[in-house]
């Protein structure tokens, strides 16, 4: 009997804590803003996008696989307006030497660059500083890469 009641115990205690951290999984957008603040990135919200700028380059964070209001992966984007459709070799080329920020073209041959990280909870304020500082060198690295001249740098 004590074997079947101290089962049951575990049982509910198991439900509960596995329920609890299921609640914890992934971030919401104002914690990964934080967490990007307090890492020194200058972030705002706008509704379901955060909205950045780095040397003056604009950039959004979003949430992916998210459930209710925390997601598990953010991606960063910047998109750039040359003027002149950018040369797919050229974006090839920014993908095959690079592990991090993906580039690629728009229909009008606008040049983009993202890069998706991942967080298990909101414990991770960490990952997302550095998550934060990668992005901004690869804005920075994609910027000098097609030629755009950015402020301060």
């Amino acid at each position: 009997m004590r074997l079947r009641i101290f089962a049951a115990a575990v049982a509910i205690i198991a439900s509960s804590a596995s329920g609890a951290f299921a609640q914890l999984a992934g971030m919401t957008l104002p914690e990964v803003a934080a967490a990007l603040s307090e890492a020194g990135m200058g972030i705002s919200e706008d509704g379901q996008i955060l909205r950045g700028e780095i040397n003056g380059v604009s950039f959004s964070l979003e949430g992916y696989n998210c459930e209710e209001s925390r997601c598990t992966e953010f991606l960063f984007s910047a998109g750039f307006s040359l003027g002149a459709p950018f040369p797919v070799e050229k974006i090839n080329q920014w993908n095959w030497e690079r592990y991090a920020g993906r580039a690629s073209l728009s229909a009008n041959g606008d040049p983009y660059v993202d890069h998706l990280f991942s967080v298990s909870g909101p414990g991770d304020k960490a990952v997302v500083g550095e998550a934060g500082d990668l992005w901004e060198s690869i804005v920075l690295d994609f910027a000098e890469f097609i030629e755009l001249p950015v402020a301060g740098a």
